[in-house]
Parts: C-alpha cells; structure tokens; sequence
C-alpha cells in the first residue's frame, strides 16, 4: 500500500492539476480576445463616466436603480475596469503573439545558420563579400539614415513608419544578393575567404544581451511613432537572441547524429539537410522556448504601458491600468484585478511551458 507524501501531492499537483487549470485560463483568455466585441458588457474601454471615478468595485447602487453597473469600479478618468480588463487580454495577445513569431524566425534562422554550419563551413568569393558590404551600407543608408536627418527640414513630414525602413533596408539587400550572384559568374576571383558565420551571430547575441532589454526598446520606442505594430516589430526585433541561442545549442547536438551524416553521405546540400532534417528534429525545444517567451513579452507589454511607452493612449492595457492609481493610491482596485489578470497569465503559459517539457521529453513518453 503506497502512502501518498507531501512530495507525491505536489508533484501530482503540478503534472496534472496545474496543467489543466493553465489551459482552462488559457481559454477564458482565448475567449475574451475572440468575443470580447459580442459579449454583454454595460460599458466600452473608452467610454468615460467623470461622475464615477475612482469608484470602488461592487457599488450596487446604480445597480439597484437599474442603471449600468460598473462591477470592478473605475478608474481617475472614470473608465470600466472590467471592460478594460477583458480588453486588455486582446492588447496583450495580439503584442506577444506576433512579437514572438517574429523572433522565432529570426532565431531559428540565425540559430539554425550557426549552429549548423558553424565558422568554416561558409566560403564567399571576394567578390560576394565586397558586393555584400557595400550593399549593407547602401541599405543602411537609404533605409535609416536618410529618411531621419536629410529630410528634417522638409515641408513634408518624411518620417516613415518603422517596418518602411526596415522594408527598404531589406530590399536593397535583397538586390545586392542577386548582384553578386551575377558578378560572381562574371568576374571570377580564385580567392575564397571563410566567412565566422557562427562567430558573427554569437557578436551578435552577446551585444544585444549585454544591454538591458527594457533599455533597449525604451530607446528604439523613443525613435518612432507610438502604433502597436510599431512595438510588435521592435520587441520581436530584440527578443530573437534566446530562441537563437537555444536552436544554436540543439543544432550543434543533432548535426553529429547518424541520420545527418548519412544525409551528407547521399550528396544533399548543405541547406535542404538544414531545413528538411535538421531543423524538424529540433522543434520540441523552440515550442518550450515559444511559450516561455510569450509569458515574458506579455510581462514586458504591461511593463511599457505602465511607463506610457510604445502604445497609443487608447489603447486598453493592464499596465495603464495600474498606473492611473499614481493619483490615488488608495483605489486598491485597479492594481488587485489587472495583477491579477497578468499574473495568472504568465503563470498559465509557464505552467503550459513546464507541461511541454515533461511531454517533449523522450524518458516520459
């Protein structure tokens, strides 16, 4: 007869129980983003009521009467706190979300790309490195420099959104690729140079890690207009280095494996055993990556709107929700529900993220 220890209970607890309560919250989260438009609500986010404000929760006053009720009281402007509590879930998704898919494609490219070839495995012709210098200071120019400081004293607003610059900053190298490509048939130098491509990225990951992440989007937020496709692409920009860095680490494991030689054995190149094998057998750890990911950028959303940074003023958000009681610190109300939104939250998706762990692992099957 097995005597069940504390140990045994919370180790139940979290292989089971907390799993199913993380998906559970997960969905209600799922279903306010979806039908949060439909759902019967006696206020908007935005609809101000200067003759309430700071009221606390549960005031049943306006509901006795038969008037709109607002049932987690309001804000200094007036504002329903459940609407935008519900409203808020939406912000906080629909920044995380794309925010990390963005930084999962780099990552997994960049990553990928290191991991597997490493620092010798890449040789370029003085040409293609020549033709790809002079391309990156072209697109540099013309897609950052030139829109910001040639064009300040034009009558004409000249300031581009951020994914235009980053739209012809892509373009121009894009070209310069198929410029070399075609020197490269037509001028042909006997000098191959080794390209570090393991060594460029790791440079990479280590400068932008070595700055602070939050002083980093802080700065870049400064440089452009306040849009949440602006925040999306500078938060996916910055946030690629640990997905690349984990799918480095996965890669420089899985190319010493069998299959992977016997691929090379049979004369595929280099990129299709990349992409076809290697890459699919190293996903388990990037969808653990994903989720913890989501969590962090969800934190990171509430940590720029509590500043008022990066997202429009109209915009609802847990972390604005938290920063109106600057006026008022005695309205409870308005740290207690939007923490607790956000905190089960990220507890949710890193519950999910300890579930995917177990599950991906071979010895658990």
């Amino acid at each position: 007869m097995k005597v069940k220890t504390a140990k045994n209970t919370s180790s139940a607890f979290k292989k089971k129980r907390a799993p199913k309560a993380a998906f559970f919250f997960l969905s209600l989260v799922g279903f306010c983003i979806v039908f949060a438009d439909l759902l019967p609500l006696p206020f908007s986010p935005t609809a101000l009521d200067l003759q309430h404000i700071y009221l606390p929760p549960l005031q049943t006053q306006d509901y006795i009467a038969g008037k709109p009720f607002h049932w987690l009281g309001t804000d200094h402007l007036g504002r329903d706190v459940l609407a935008n509590i519900i409203y808020g879930c939406r912000t906080a998704i629909l920044l995380s979300l794309p925010a990390m898919a963005i930084a999962s494609a780099l990552g997994l490219l960049l990553g990928g790309i290191a991991g597997f070839y490493g620092n010798k495995a890449i040789r370029l012709s003085i040409t293609h490195v020549f033709t790809l210098l002079l391309t990156f200071v072209l697109a540099y120019y013309y897609g950052f420099y030139l829109p910001e400081y040639s064009f300040k004293e034009s009558a004409v607003d000249a300031t581009q959104p951020f994914y235009l610059k980053w739209l012809i900053f892509i373009s121009i190298l894009t070209t310069g690729l198929v410029v070399s490509k075609w020197l490269h048939k037509r001028i042909l130098l006997p000098l191959n140079v080794s390209i570090p491509i393991d060594q460029l990225i790791m440079k990479c990951i280590e400068m932008l890690s070595s700055v602070p992440r939050i002083i980093l989007i802080l700065c870049l937020a400064a440089y452009t207009r306040p849009s949440l496709y602006n925040l999306i692409l500078i938060t996916g920009l910055t946030y690629w280095t640990e997905p690349a860095r984990l799918i480095r680490a996965e890669l420089l494991r899985v190319k010493t494996l069998n299959y992977i030689e016997s691929a090379r054995a049979m004369g595929l190149a280099d990129f299709y055993i990349l992409i076809r094998h290697a890459l699919p057998n190293s996903l388990s750890s990037i969808i653990v990556a994903i989720t913890f990911g989501t969590a962090g950028l969800i934190s990171l959303e509430s940590t720029l709107s509590f500043l008022n940074i990066g997202l429009p003023v109209d915009l609802p958000s847990w972390g604005r929700m938290v920063a109106s009681i600057r006026n008022n610190f005695s309205a409870w109300w308005l740290v207690l529900f939007p923490g607790i939104a956000l905190c089960s939250t990220v507890l949710s998706l890193q519950a999910v993220s300890n579930w995917l762990v177990y599950k991906l692992n071979p010895r658990n099957r």
